[in-house]
């Protein structure tokens, strides 16, 4: 079979990009910025022809394999390389989903076809017309796979790190798929904390009151919110050092915090309200 290096790249840099989107949407939760996808999938492409090309033992194209998705990831999602092995991990799941629809899907319509496999690389000789439409349906099964996968992970309580100028409190969260409360200015979005649990973390502060009048020594933000019987308000926010969830071993970023006075569960389960793009 004869493979073609324009062929294999194109494959493998359009692959590259929709994984690389899915896993950043479903598992990362971080903001994608585009370029970085986009030269992380180039990387991958370019790796691709190069494993095709060269005439190496096998140890050694696993090698080039797995260095060239380490990078990938690391540049896809600096923000978040703290986590990168899970990543590594979630992305050659994703890529093995892929490869293993397209073959079902080409096995189940009756398709002929040859396919080429290099340590993980995989080259499949089939006409345009036909190979498109096949990875479409293969994305779309694999998008459908990782909803689910998201679904599962979301559950009720979360315990929660909140750290802000070198002091941590530890609180329960209650995950809240209503909760979509944003900074208007920033786009951030907003966890809602007990006061109670936050006032360790500002000394000299005895309420709500007191924090209001430091606006701008602790750098506050002033979000407006609307919620039913109430025309509106301001919740008063704060950006933490860091957001730790601990059992997931998850750094969340860009998030504020915004603090309630007063009690969030009426039989103290939880006191904090994750928002919903948290997860």
């Amino acid at each position: 079979m004869v493979v073609y290096a324009d062929v294999l790249f194109l494959i493998n840099f359009i692959s590259a990009y929709a994984l690389l989107y899915l896993l950043g949407k479903f598992i990362v939760k971080t903001k994608l910025k585009k370029w970085r996808l986009l030269f992380a999938s180039g990387l991958g492409a370019v790796a691709a022809v190069v494993q095709f090309s060269l005439q190496s033992a096998l140890p050694l194209e696993y090698l080039l394999r797995i260095s060239t998705a380490v990078i990938m990831v690391f540049i896809a999602f600096y923000e978040q390389k703290r986590q990168i092995l899970t990543h590594i991990i979630w992305l050659f799941a994703l890529s093995a989903i892929l490869i293993a629809a397209m073959i079902a899907i080409a096995l189940i319509s009756g398709m002929t076809t040859g396919a080429v496999f290099k340590a993980g690389v995989v080259y499949f000789d089939l006409p345009q017309k036909i190979f498109l439409p096949m990875l479409v349906i293969s994305f779309a099964a694999v998008t459908i796979f990782m909803k689910l996968v998201q679904k599962k992970r979301i559950k009720r309580l979360h315990n929660m790190i909140v750290t802000h100028r070198g002091k941590k409190i530890f609180v329960t969260a209650l995950f809240d798929s209503g909760n979509l409360l944003k900074e208007p200015i920033t786009g951030r979005c907003v966890c809602l904390v007990e006061w109670d649990s936050l006032r360790e973390l500002f000394d000299g502060c005895g309420s709500v009151e007191d924090i209001i009048s430091h606006t701008e020594e602790i750098q506050l933000f002033a979000v407006p919110y609307r919620t039913v019987g109430v025309q509106s308000g301001i919740i008063y926010s704060f950006l933490p050092d860091c957001l730790e969830l601990t059992a997931e071993n998850r750094i969340i970023e860009n998030t504020l915090i915004g603090i309630y006075d007063g009690k969030l569960s009426k039989r103290n389960e939880y006191n904090a309200l994750m928002n919903a793009e948290m997860m």
